[in-house]
């Protein structure tokens, strides 16, 4: 019965030690799950990040703070609608009523976006108007005034790594550029 008891033993501390190791495993990778984030113009952008402005007609340099395994998996960049309560509106197409929600396009190939190993750039050529005219060619589009919001964020940037493990997405919207003439500033 001593055999018995040690056989017990041994299995025991085997189970607890897979258990253990199991677990270990399991930490780690939420641990670099958490830490996959992008970083533009000095601000660390992570999973869910929203309230992220792109200037029409400016690029943008985006790092990814990846490790040398991650920069060997690599990665990917997609651009896709924001189908929110906030973002939701009613636009006209040959006069058919549309929704924005409905939208489910891939938007990527409306944007510039230039991939280099641990980093890439985007600019944005079109707003939201533009964009809802070139997924309905040959057709007019209408959008009422006030229907977009200055602060709603329409458009989600998804960096994945390429074997899945990670996921940052970013909530974005399109501004304008801002000029001041001195020349018309009145104090």
């Amino acid at each position: 019965m001593g055999k018995s008891k040690k056989k017990e033993s041994v299995v025991s501390l085997i189970v607890w030690v897979m258990l253990v190791l199991g677990l270990l495993a399991l930490l780690m990778n939420l641990l670099r799950f958490n830490t996959f984030s992008v970083e533009c113009n000095g601000k660390t952008l992570k999973d869910g990040a929203s309230g992220f402005e792109i200037v029409k007609g400016e690029t943008y340099t985006f790092n990814l703070n990846l490790t040398d395994e991650e920069k060997e998996v690599g990665y990917t960049v997609k651009v896709v609608p924001t189908s929110t309560k906030q973002t939701d509106f009613y636009y006209a197409v040959s006069e058919e009523w549309a929704t924005y929600s409905s939208v489910t396009d891939d938007l990527t190939k409306y944007f510039t976006i230039t991939q280099d190993k641990a980093s890439f750039t985007m600019l944005a050529e079109y707003d939201i108007g533009e964009i809802l005219g070139l997924l309905h060619p040959d057709k007019e589009v209408a959008i009422a005034d006030g229907a977009i919001s200055a602060t709603a964020d329409y458009f989600t940037l998804i960096v994945s790594l390429t074997d899945g493990s990670a996921t940052v997405n970013i909530n974005f919207r399109i501004g304008y550029p801002i000029s001041l003439d001195a020349e018309n500033l009145y104090f």
